[in-house]
């Protein structure tokens, strides 16, 4: 199975998690923390997830009808036939639908996740050994720092003005020549302002390395 990498906007869509342990707990805090409105239902319901922030809990059996107004759904109880049943009431009303653990009766993949500001670098074997993309996770954890958030920032607030000051065919290599200059070096030692200035040098000289400004800021 090869599946289609995508980042899902689910800023004010309804999701449904069913299930009331802690794998549910990480698939509701995840789907709060990216703007969803999130209605968790379970017979039994940890106190984990009755404390969290921007959750509805229902104590309760599921049922097909919960699935009512729902964008995406996920199915994380220790129940096989509960996944079972969830997996199959939603993919008849053509849903998206998670079933943790459970790849075949599942239309997308939850990966895992190393976030660095809003940078996200997600990581998946396609349910194949979930065990090896968290050691995977682990290992990027280490070598992706904090400055590549703060480099991602940087970035953000300067594309207007390249969009705007540098000539469209010309575009291309200034990108290139930001992110791969010495900004991030400057930004792993905490020269915020030295790497912002370096990068602006960019968008003035289109693209091309400005020496002067380089050794300035060493």
């Amino acid at each position: 199975m090869r599946y289609y990498p995508a980042f899902l906007d689910v800023r004010g869509k309804r999701c449904l998690v069913v299930g009331g342990g802690g794998v549910a707990a990480r698939k509701a805090r995840a789907l709060v923390a990216a703007g969803a409105m999130v209605r968790v239902v379970a017979p039994e319901i940890s106190r984990e997830l009755r404390r969290a922030a921007g959750l509805e809990c229902r104590q309760a059996r599921y049922s097909a009808r919960q699935l009512r107004g729902v964008w995406l759904v996920v199915a994380a109880t220790d129940d096989p036939l509960v996944q079972q049943a969830v997996w199959r009431d939603a993919a008849r009303r053509g849903l998206l639908c998670n079933v943790a653990d459970v790849p075949a009766r599942s239309n997308f993949m939850v990966p895992a996740v190393v976030r660095r500001g809003g940078l996200q670098i997600a990581v998946s074997t396609g349910g194949g050994s979930p065990a090896l993309a968290r050691r995977l996770r682990r290992e990027l954890e280490k070598s992706v720092g904090r400055e590549y958030a703060a480099l991602l920032e940087l970035l953000r607030a300067l594309r207007p003005r390249v969009m705007a000051e540098v000539p469209a065919p010309e575009r291309p290599r200034v990108f290139s020549a930001m992110v791969n200059s010495a900004a991030l070096d400057l930004l792993r030692a905490g020269r915020r302002r030295d790497a912002r200035r370096l990068l602006e040098g960019f968008i003035h000289h289109k693209g091309t390395k400005n020496t002067k400004l380089t050794k300035n800021t060493q």
